[in-house]
């Protein structure tokens, strides 16, 4: 039986001059990707990126970020983030893929939710939205309203399950240990049932509202919404998606097919 924690989000008196703390995870097969989320997060918040070790000349690159960590392209992904979290200069963090790219941030809502993480002394808040409503029945949901959902679900055929490479807000400390761990998974394979079984013993938190934003690959909630722009190494063509899951970003990521001129990448699915 799956049970679930339902907290109501509350805003915190939040630090207007406090910046978000972004962690970029990222490859140089993929700088064009990489170059949009620079553009959408420069002016945002203060950045660490995480990279392959390479020769290229990058500094037009590197010069938006605060650190350039960097890992190496031999070992599996598991062991790439334990090493190079290792040097992440924050305790908490908002850690995502270069080719999630943000391109809707309420700030104050977000430095909320770290300020709830810290507090209690939380592990993480995934910001896909991974619960429909009657799975939440028996709790009381208002129409507007925004809440953290803990789940006891260990099982990956649910998206509700724990752990997954969706952008969130992560504590340190316990993204190092489930690395530790399952540092020997790839990419693929780092959502294995073992990965869930282990950390459902943390306070994790998916994030449900009524009010939800249909983004292509996956429903945002309102305070972060994304654009999962690759899918098997190819960029987001909507065409090929189900009719209505794009609804909320189409004309935002016309945009971005347009500026980037993605149509005649080698990439465009």
């Amino acid at each position: 039986m799956i049970t679930f924690d339902v907290k109501k989000f509350e805003m915190s008196n939040v630090d207007s001059n406090e910046k978000l703390k972004f962690v970029v995870y990222s490859h140089t097969s993929f700088l064009e990707v990489l170059k949009i989320q620079i553009d959408y997060l420069k002016d945002v918040g203060e950045m660490v990126l995480i990279i392959n070790k390479n020769t290229e000349n990058l500094e037009e690159i590197y010069t938006h970020f605060k650190k350039i960590i960097f890992y190496d392209d031999s070992l599996p992904y598991g062991y790439r983030l334990l090493n190079t979290i290792k040097e992440v200069p924050y305790e908490y963090f908002i850690f995502i893929h270069d080719n999630d790219i943000v391109f809707h941030i309420d700030e104050e809502k977000i430095k909320s939710m770290i300020i709830f993480l810290k507090e209690n002394n939380y592990d993480r808040v995934d910001f896909q939205l991974a619960y429909d409503f009657d799975s939440l029945r028996g709790h009381e949901i208002k129409d507007t309203e925004l809440y953290y959902v803990k789940s006891s679900n260990t099982d990956t055929t649910n998206k509700g399950y724990p752990y997954n490479v969706n952008p969130s807000i992560w504590k340190k400390d316990t993204l190092l240990d489930i690395m530790d761990k399952f540092g020997f998974r790839d990419y693929r394979t780092i959502e294995h049932p073992d990965t869930q079984n282990y950390v459902v013993k943390y306070n994790i938190f998916k994030l449900f509202s009524k009010n939800k934003f249909k983004c292509g690959y996956f429903i945002c909630t309102g305070p972060f919404r994304y654009i999962h722009i690759t899918h098997s190494q190819k960029y987001l063509n909507i065409s090929t998606l189900p009719i209505g899951s794009c609804d909320d970003i189409k004309d935002e990521y016309e945009k971005i097919v347009n500026k980037y001129n993605l149509k005649n990448s080698n990439k465009w699915m």
